[in-house]
């Protein structure tokens, strides 16, 4: 079942799509120039208002970021690269991925290095959106998100401290910060940037 609201931002007024579903929690996101909610079935319109009113403006702010990619134009290591009409998407990932990996590979080992760490980790880099890296404890392995390829050395380098520091902590525990932090002692700052996308 489906429902029609507006809601005022700002003096704009924008759609709101809501969707009842058999759910227990209520979604909300905002794509392309409406608010769209899944929510369970009776709820009221008062409680949709409610959660516009805590979050459409973070929503509205997330959404308004930079796009990694537009239509000629992409983010290469924090710097705006033109593309040429008629590019191949596909083709200049899989070029961004050979570029990200070599420059990964070769701060993973330096870090490595700093941090005293001394069976090498081998490394992939994986085209996933929900994280930017992981550890895997199982095959001694780190992974890169792809999309890290659009943001600047040092955004990149925080994301490898952060992984690495997963070696000696394998949660995030305030002894995980406490390491972290002793090696990349701005994690926080680079952490905000790539949330916020943005590449430098």
């Amino acid at each position: 079942m489906k429902k029609s609201l507006t809601y005022e931002v700002d003096n704009v007024t924008y759609e709101v799509e809501v969707t009842y579903k058999r759910i227990k929690r209520l979604y909300l996101t905002f794509k392309g120039d409406k608010f769209i909610f899944r929510v369970p079935y009776f709820t009221s319109e008062k409680t949709l208002r409610n959660m516009l009113d805590k979050y459409a403006r973070k929503l509205l702010k997330r959404a308004s970021v930079t796009p990694a990619w537009g239509n000629d134009y992409v983010y290469v290591f924090g710097e705006k690269e033109t593309l040429k009409e008629g590019y191949d998407q596909k083709i200049i990932k899989e070029e961004l991925k050979e570029s990200l990996y070599k420059y990964c590979l070769k701060r993973l080992r330096e870090i490595e290095v700093e941090m005293n760490i001394s069976l090498p980790y081998k490394l992939k880099i994986k085209d996933v959106k929900s994280k930017f890296g992981s550890n895997s404890k199982a095959t001694h392995t780190i992974v890169i998100a792809l999309n890290m390829v659009h943001f600047s050395y040092p955004i990149i380098d925080s994301v490898i401290y952060h992984e690495l520091a997963h070696h000696f902590h394998f949660d995030h525990s305030k002894a995980f910060y406490r390491t972290l932090l002793t090696y990349c002692p701005n994690y926080y700052t680079y952490r905000k940037m790539c949330i916020r996308r943005i590449y430098r």
